[in-house]
């Protein structure tokens, strides 16, 4: 990767950062490929070197069922609100008691979370936040989106990615979005090695 390539993502990680942590909530677009991940995770890197609480967390992995959810987040929360792991890991523990239980555990998590008198005193940090609707297939969670999305607007910030600008677009109306800078020839250099 030559320098100024590496230098331009380096700045737009930079600002991304720093907008997610003086309370903007960014929404990085590009298709698959374009480099959104490595985006985020430099994304996260600025914010734990400024010392701001994150939470880091790929839907495409976390949202496949809420039993499977609940965990990841309470495992990404960890550092950033031990508070809030707290509850979370309570409401691990009651899906783990059948799929209706995990569902409405997941809707108690993102109520309480969503209705907190303060802002959650984390930021987001989201890979493929349209993966959230992968939980829409389970009992009760049709409108997954719509209390996820009160949590997100109670977050300290948020930089979020998306592969499907429509669909995040229209979930996501309240984000604002940005597009990931194109890919140079130096930066894949020797991927394929």
């Amino acid at each position: 990767m030559t320098e100024a390539a590496s230098a331009t993502r380096a700045a737009f990680a930079k600002s991304l950062a720093q907008d997610a942590a003086n309370g903007r909530q960014v929404l990085l677009l590009g298709p698959l490929g374009s480099g959104k991940t490595h985006v985020l995770e430099a994304v996260s890197r600025r914010l734990a070197e400024a010392e701001a609480p994150a939470v880091s967390l790929d839907l495409f992995l976390a949202a496949s069922t809420p039993e499977n959810f609940l965990p990841r987040l309470a495992h990404a929360v960890e550092g950033a609100a031990p508070e809030h792991r707290r509850f979370l890991n309570d409401a691990a523990a009651r899906a783990r008691e059948g799929r209706a239980q995990a569902s409405r555990a997941l809707l108690d998590a993102f109520e309480a979370l969503a209705d907190s008198t303060t802002p959650l005193p984390f930021l987001f940090v989201l890979d493929e936040i349209t993966e959230i609707r992968s939980l829409a297939y389970f009992e009760g969670l049709l409108e997954i989106e719509e209390p996820f999305r009160r949590v997100l607007r109670n977050a300290r910030g948020v930089v979020a990615a998306s592969s499907y600008p429509g669909l995040a677009r229209d979930l996501f109306p309240a984000l604002e979005t940005r597009a990931v800078p194109p890919l140079t020839a130096a930066e894949v250099e020797g991927w394929t090695d």
